[in-house]
């Protein structure tokens, strides 16, 4: 019965990778199957309603796969201060990044209401809804389950979000493999630095909301027209500085990880 019951933990702690997969390629095929028939605001918006519709199917799936008695029960303030102490490289990196914006901007595009809002707002909120639960919380509560804390496990689930989240963005980069394998850095280290953050605290939300604020100056950089690229201030804020703060936060991550909690336990 022993045997059992272990066997039955382990396929229960990693069904929620494959969960991760399933949930990504039905929302991949539905976004393409529409996308050609939708652009601007109209597009963020079904694209946002997508997100959410997802989300929350997923929230209803993950309370019931985990024994959580409720969705509060995932999505709460329980350990939010470890979850940002794990973020806080996160934190000033975002913030370095806005200044950068701030410094560096020269001109927007002249578009209008409808799309910034839709797309830096709606689809962002959504997109740190949805892809925290899908690419951390199904990916990464295998861990909690499997009760066998220790350092090596919680690397190995970090790294994993690291490959799925990279891999997730790369693909739409096929055709070209420099830029491809530059998003697939990138994305992974994000999915990492995000990962580090749930693993630390087990508190979902702190991710959602890092994400959620992390996207909204990423997708504001297609909006700026054209930069000031003579500012100096910008150049070694652009060229430098945020480099700097990419790996410094990335390395953090992994002090994180590696870093014994009490909630792990090793």
């Amino acid at each position: 019965m022993k045997k059992t019951e272990i066997c039955l933990r382990h396929i229960k702690s990693d069904i929620g990778i494959f969960l991760c997969i399933v949930f990504y390629v039905l929302f991949y095929i539905i976004a393409m199957q529409v996308k050609p028939y939708l652009d601007g605001a109209e597009w963020y918006c079904f694209n946002s309603a997508q997100r959410l519709i997802f989300g929350i199917a997923e929230l209803y799936i993950f309370v019931k796969l985990f024994d959580k008695k409720s969705w509060k029960n995932v999505i709460n303030l329980n350990l939010s201060k470890d979850g940002i102490a794990a973020g806080s490289a996160l934190i000033i990196y975002i913030i370095l990044f806005a200044v950068t914006i701030a410094v560096g901007f020269k001109s927007f595009t002249d578009t209008t209401f409808e799309i910034v809002f839709s797309c830096l707002f709606l689809q962002q909120i959504t997109t740190g809804f949805w892809e925290e639960l899908t690419f951390r919380a199904f990916v990464l509560e295998g861990y909690f389950e499997k009760k066998n804390y220790n350092w090596r496990w919680r690397l190995f689930y970090a790294s994993l979000s690291f490959v799925i989240f990279g891999m997730i963005h790369a693909i739409e980069y096929t055709h070209n493999i420099g830029n491809a394998i530059d998003i697939f850095i990138r994305t992974g280290i994000m999915g990492f630095v995000f990962a580090a953050i749930y693993l630390y605290s087990h508190n979902i939300l702190i991710p959602m909301l890092l994400h959620f604020i992390y996207d909204i100056f990423a997708n504001l950089q297609s909006f700026v027209e054209e930069w000031n690229v003579d500012n100096i201030v910008f150049s070694f804020l652009n060229n430098y500085v945020l480099t700097i703060a990419f790996i410094g936060m990335f390395a953090g991550s992994i002090f994180f990880v590696c870093r014994r909690h009490t909630l792990s336990g090793g």
